[in-house]
């Protein structure tokens, strides 16, 4: 979904977010990789306090095992923040990310397919809410339900995403609270104040934000 050439110079935009709930762990984007395993046991501790009694400590390999792919992850993104969701005690994880790209090499989300829906961000302005649904198949003939969800908002040179990649739709329920949070949390602006604030298309139809439910 996101170009790993994000279409022309984009350092004039700062960016600031909070996470308002535990287990959404900003990956830092210019550890040098010699700190990396201190990074990953402190990150283990928060996860661990986290948890509190549901901590289990056979799982601490797995936890270890994922935060180092998180920053392996990170450390290949073009995005401006890569975020590492924990949303159930146990090692399963989602990933957000945050991209900032010249509009002209934006997805065309119109020829994309999945579900599209107007969205209101208090530091981003208006913009679109993109779904789309699949089932992965299991072993032994399973399979679970998957959604991928992105938030795009342009300002007609520069387009700002915040997405999910492709997640169980119960996963992606238990996160979305959080993904809220961090969303309505986000600022972008220039050196001199002023703020990035995105146009609603205008051939994107009025109405409300689609809610994900468990079928």
């Amino acid at each position: 979904m996101t170009p790993a050439d994000p279409g022309g110079p984009l350092e004039e935009w700062r960016i600031r977010l909070e996470t308002v709930e535990p287990g959404w762990l900003i990956l830092p984007g210019d550890l040098p990789r010699q700190e990396w395993d201190a990074w990953v046991r402190a990150a283990t501790g928060e996860l661990r306090e986290a948890w509190g009694e549901q901590w289990d400590p056979r799982a601490e390999d797995d936890v270890r095992t994922l935060l180092g792919r998180g920053l392996e992850d990170r450390a290949a993104s073009p995005s401006v923040a890569v975020l590492q969701v924990w949303p159930v005690f146990a090692p399963i994880v989602a990933m957000c990310r945050v991209t900032l790209m010249s509009t002209q090499v934006a997805p065309p989300w119109r020829d994309l397919g999945g579900v599209l829906h107007g969205v209101e961000a208090e530091g981003l302005g208006s913009g679109l809410q993109w779904v789309d649904r699949s089932a992965v198949s299991l072993p032994h003939g399973e399979s679970v339900e998957t959604v991928t969800v992105h938030y795009a908002f342009d300002d007609g040179t520069t387009t700002v995403i915040v997405g999910v990649d492709e997640t169980p739709v119960g996963m992606y329920l238990r996160l979305l609270s959080g993904l809220r949070g961090m969303l309505e949390s986000i600022r972008i602006e220039r050196a001199d104040g002023a703020r990035f604030r995105g146009v609603r298309p205008a051939w994107l139809m009025e109405d409300a934000p689609w809610e994900i439910e468990v079928s």
